[in-house]
């Protein structure tokens, strides 16, 4: 946790027995090792906490995901059958509209309007 060799613990257990007293040396190491036991006890509860949190967080993202991936599929089935729909002319309609393009461009757009109005007067 705190990358302590062997030296720097030796070093810390002499600065407490001097400082402590070897009377109350054992009585604060229980203390600490309550206080340590409390500390990973209550990190450990809120990371699981935390940890239940997101899932619970995730789960509607997921399933709005999910949603739009279904739309997105609805979406592209529905263009994809317009676009065949919209390709499938029948020949008719296309050599129609052939000749009327053809007309607009030998004449000049609007001359096929024009032609059509010379021919009924």
């Amino acid at each position: 946790m705190f990358n302590l060799g062997f030296s720097e613990i030796v070093i810390i257990g002499v600065l407490a027995l001097l400082l402590i007293g070897p009377k109350q040396l054992p009585e604060m190491a229980r203390v600490l090792g309550r206080l340590i036991g409390e500390f990973k006890k209550a990190t450990s509860d809120l990371s699981g906490g935390l940890l239940d949190m997101k899932s619970e967080l995730q789960k509607p993202m997921r399933e709005g995901l999910d949603e739009i991936q279904r739309m997105k599929q609805t979406i592209l089935e529905k263009v994809e059958e317009e676009a065949r729909r919209v390709t499938e002319v029948p020949e008719e309609k296309t050599e129609k509209t052939a000749k009327i393009n053809l007309d607009d461009l030998h004449y000049g757009e609007g001359a096929a309007q024009d032609k059509d109005e010379s021919h009924k007067s």
